[in-house]
């Protein structure tokens, strides 16, 4: 990743997390008030959880200066990897961020964010501003939804800066601990 770089995110974030939690957290999920409706669709979100499609489209367009899917973290874990591969700072936005409804409702009835949740089915690309379009419309030939969430600020120490909805800015250097991980240590065992 370059300085200037847009960041961006196809699909939506949260996905394979979201499916994990819909079968395995399934009875505590009910038990909050999660429809059954919301628990179904989440857990056809296995079905998207590979990112070689939108990876092979960018790479053919030659538009990215790097990629990364979204696995244990989720999308804070794969720009913290970016940032230190690339030695830079990444800002993004919260608002920007593409999360399905029923990620939002799974998220929130387990009081969990989304943002550190496994999320296998989104990409992140870097992509220097003057090959954006050309990069998004790779995408739209695949058929493949994508935002733009961010920016590469700078070179300097590593770290990934959140603008969160409400106005928090939070930075980050070091990982995360999945959400899902936390769901399963606080999970009583029976």
């Amino acid at each position: 990743a370059k300085p200037g770089d847009h960041v961006l995110v196809t699909k939506a974030i949260g996905l394979e997390g979201s499916a994990i939690i819909a079968s395995d957290f399934k009875n505590d999920l009910l038990k909050l008030g999660v429809s059954d409706e919301v628990i179904s669709e989440a857990s056809k979100y296995f079905s998207e959880i590979s990112v070689v499609k939108e990876a092979l489209a960018l790479a053919k367009s030659k538009v990215a200066s790097s990629m990364h899917d979204l696995t244990e973290g989720g999308l804070i874990n794969g720009l913290i990897e970016i940032a230190r591969a690339s030695k830079c700072v990444i800002e993004v936005y919260e608002d920007k961020i593409p999360i399905r409804d029923s990620t939002k409702i799974i998220c929130d009835a387990l009081s969990i964010d989304p943002l550190k949740l496994i999320s296998s089915g989104a990409l992140i690309a870097t992509v220097s501003p003057n090959l954006v379009d050309k990069a998004l419309k790779s995408l739209r030939e695949v058929n493949v939804q994508f935002s733009i969430i961010g920016r590469v600020i700078d070179r300097g120490e590593p770290k990934v800066i959140l603008n969160r909805i409400d106005g928090e800015i939070e930075e980050y250097q070091d990982y995360v601990q999945d959400e899902i991980g936390r769901l399963w240590a606080n999970k009583p065992k029976h």
